[in-house]
């Protein structure tokens, strides 16, 4: 999420906030609820509780709770630039640094972990997770390609592979083995993969 001023806010008045709040206060209620009880503990109930609205102020809005949670999600969640620190393997340290850090706080973990359970029986929420994720996909694509005309990436590498690699370490091991994952862990990552994809 990015920084904002230091402000201090009154506390929220009973009954609705000014239509041009309205917005903001359902995704910050969503972002909130998502951090503590998960995607299947989000309801359109607790969500317009939370924001003070009612839920009709919601669904004119969002015709789900699932595109509700998606722009919730993509709100709090800062763009992805392509690095430029002028190596492959500088550039996705960058990526899947941040990626680690992200996955270290508690409700980056909590809200992932949440989404990825029901997305092995919910479609919609498996669809979900895909939009989440593809922006850090297609960065480390661009990064990928730029090494295959380098040399520094074989041109016969399997580019998807590649990246469902270097994702598939970090969350294995925040989220599943629960282990630390530090610059050092995220560098040792990125080497190894890199170097079966060397030409």
């Amino acid at each position: 999420m990015g920084e904002t001023a230091a402000v201090e806010v009154p506390s929220r008045r009973p009954g609705r906030p000014r239509d041009e709040g309205a917005a903001q206060a359902i995704l910050a209620a969503a972002t909130e609820l998502l951090a503590e009880v998960g995607f299947a503990g989000v309801t359109v109930d607790a969500v317009a509780h939370r924001a003070g609205v009612g839920k009709a102020t919601i669904y004119r809005r969002w015709p789900s709770k699932e595109r509700l949670v998606l722009d919730a999600t993509m709100a709090s969640t800062e763009p992805i630039p392509v690095p430029e620190t002028g190596s492959v393997a500088g550039d996705l340290k960058v990526v899947y640094g941040r990626m680690a850090e992200h996955l270290s706080q508690p409700d980056g973990r909590s809200v992932l972990m949440g989404m990825l359970a029901q997305a092995t029986v919910d479609e919609v929420v498996h669809e979900l997770l895909t939009t989440l994720t593809s922006q850090r996909k297609e960065v480390t694509r661009a990064i990928l390609r730029r090494g295959i005309e380098t040399g520094e990436v074989a041109g016969d590498a399997d580019l998807d592979l590649l990246i469902d690699l270097l994702g598939g370490a970090v969350l294995y091991r925040t989220c599943v083995a629960g282990r630390p994952v530090g610059p050092k862990t995220v560098d040792k990552i990125v080497s190894t993969i890199l170097r079966g994809a060397a030409p």
